[in-house]
């Protein structure tokens, strides 16, 4: 039989959530979720009747997050950055 080692050393979790055998969840409920990209509950309710921007998986009555395509799909909104530089024109000549 193998020794099996548990779980205690992952840098993604806080040493105060790991557990034994705890690796990180493939989804999460709603409270976490809206925790976990720093919105509200209500946000994320409003945005599954309205927008559905946020991916979201049911499960029967439940409704839970993969964090992971929810990362994803904030990277895909992102906007701005660094500015552009712009270009004053006199006469029809770039400055």
């Amino acid at each position: 039989m193998k020794n099996v080692q548990p779980v205690t050393s992952n840098p993604e979790r806080p040493s105060s959530l790991r557990g034994a055998y705890d690796p990180l969840p493939i989804a999460v409920g709603e409270v976490e979720a809206a925790k976990a990209i720093g919105m509200s509950v209500f946000f994320l309710r409003k945005d599954r009747r309205t927008k559905r921007v946020i991916p979201y998986l049911k499960i029967g009555d439940r409704v839970v997050y993969c964090l992971d395509r929810v990362r994803a799909a904030l990277l895909a909104m992102e906007e701005g950055g660094p500015a552009a530089r712009q270009v004053t024109r006199i006469s029809g000549r770039a400055r």
